[in-house]
Order: structure tokens, then C-alpha cells, then sequence
């Protein structure tokens, strides 16, 4: 994960991609409630207030975030599941002190980052939906008040157990699963200042997010059509559910030759 502002998406195996399941959430909120919910709270609120760029009509961002989107009386896991599978963007916030709680974990342990982040990673290998980690730095204060950023920082995996929650079907341990989640390129956030990062993540849905998924909205009468892009070799318009190399049907084969 290198570049402080750079992020890439990679769907699955780097070619399938599905859309079979219908989305209703364009970005699923993750964190662990003891460490980052204030911080969760803050993006969520910002976040839902950006419009989807490229649009013509104003298509405002609906994320799921559990303290928000619950319902009550019903069952927990039933919503978080189907808010999970219905979502574009898989947005999980990943700080040391999120991480940290993993350490002491033994074999057949429950938890509910790890269950989210294991979910998540399943449907991503199938297609189903995108991942961007976002790497939370830490805030420290010196005297006098000032408070410095540190970026967050690589970690040893050894720290983490080599043991199967129990909710990852034994198939992966809780090292394996916290390596693969950040071997994705993420965004490093400093958690005084979301206003850079805020805008390079609402930028990277609309581009590259958001086509892919947009033909499965839940609701497409709100839509309205979908815009048309011209085509970086030919010029002819194509839409990007079509194919989202930035190239008409015809011409995508082409697009890395000069």
C-alpha cells in the first residue's frame, strides 16, 4: 500500500465481474465500535451528503452504517448480511488499535470486524462487490496542544493468530484474512482532516465504482439514463456499464497499445 493518496480497485480475479445481486447501499461502513465509531460517524455524515459525479440528475450517497440503518425488532445479522450483499463499495476502517484487538483471539473466537471483513472478501472474490481499505493514522499531542499525524504504518502479520473464527467456515485464519484485506491498495486518512480523502474516495466511486454496479440499483426510475462516455480511441459514445476500460466494446481490447 504505497502513496499517500492513491488508491486502486481490483474486482475479483482482475476479469469476472458479476452484477446478479441488486444494490440498494452505493458504500458499506465498516468498524470496530470500541475504537473508530466516532471517526465512522463523522465520514458517514460527510460522505452522504456528496452527489455520485457524472449524473445528470442528483444522486445523493446512501451508505449502511449500522448505528443509522439498523432497524429495530428485526434481526441484526439478517440486516447486516443483506445490507453487505447489496451494497456497491465495502469501506473498512482500519486503524493499529482496530488490529490490535485481534491479537489475543484464540480458535473458534467470535468477531464482528473479522466477520464483516471475511464476508466481504467472499464477495469481492466473486464480483460482487469493490473494497477500499481506508488506513486510519494516529493523533498525537505534543505540549503546548499541538497535535502531529502519524500515517499509519505497516505492522507484523506474525502478531496475529493463526487461528479460524468462528464464523470464516475454517477455511482462513484471522492473519490470512487481516493480510489479504491489506494487501488491497488503500487510502491513508488522517483523522483530523477527511477533506482531501473525502473527495479522492467520492471521485474513485463515481469513476470506477458506480459504473459497474449501477445497472443492479435497486431503484432505476430514480436514476434517470445512464450518461454516456466517448471512447479515449474512436471518440464514439459508450456507456460504462458497457465496459468500464474507458473504451467502446470494440475498441477495449486495445486500450494499453499505443
Amino acid at each position: 500500500m504505497d502513496g499517500d493518496a492513491e488508491i486502486s480497485i481490483t474486482q475479483g480475479d482482475g476479469e469476472h465481474h458479476s452484477t446478479a445481486i441488486e444494490k440498494s447501499f452505493h458504500i458499506f461502513v465498516s468498524y470496530r465500535v470500541r475504537t473508530d465509531a466516532t471517526l465512522a460517524e463523522r465520514l458517514t455524515d460527510k460522505l452522504q451528503i456528496q452527489p455520485i459525479k457524472g449524473e445528470e440528475r442528483e444522486i445523493l450517497l446512501k451508505c449502511f452504517l449500522d448505528q443509522q440503518s439498523l432497524r429495530q425488532g428485526e434481526d441484526y445479522m439478517t440486516q447486516f448480511l443483506d445490507a453487505l450483499k447489496s451494497s456497491c463499495l465495502f469501506l473498512p476502517i482500519i486503524s493499529e488499535s482496530n488490529i490490535a484487538s485481534m491479537y489475543h483471539l484464540t480458535e473458534g473466537a467470535s468477531d464482528n470486524v473479522l466477520m464483516e471483513w471475511e464476508t466481504a472478501l467472499n464477495l469481492f472474490d466473486n464480483g460482487h462487490i469493490d473494497i477500499i481499505p481506508l488506513l486510519i493514522g494516529s493523533l498525537t499531542t505534543e505540549e503546548g496542544g499541538t497535535q502531529v499525524y502519524k500515517r499509519f504504518s505497516a505492522f507484523n502479520l506474525n502478531l496475529l493468530p493463526e487461528v479460524h473464527t468462528a464464523h470464516g467456515g475454517g477455511k482462513i485464519t484471522v492473519r490470512e484474512t487481516v493480510g489479504k484485506l491489506l494487501r488491497l491498495q488503500g487510502l491513508f486518512v488522517n483523522p483530523s482532516d477527511l477533506a482531501e480523502k473525502l473527495a479522492a474516495l467520492v471521485d474513485k466511486f463515481s469513476k470506477d465504482v458506480w459504473p459497474k454496479h449501477r445497472s443492479s440499483w435497486h431503484n432505476q426510475k430514480l436514476l434517470g439514463p445512464e450518461p454516456f462516455s466517448a471512447c479515449v480511441q474512436c471518440g464514439e459514445d459508450y456507456k460504462e456499464s458497457e465496459n468500464v476500460d474507458g473504451s467502446c466494446r470494440f475498441h477495449a481490447q486495445w486500450k494499453y497499445v499505443c
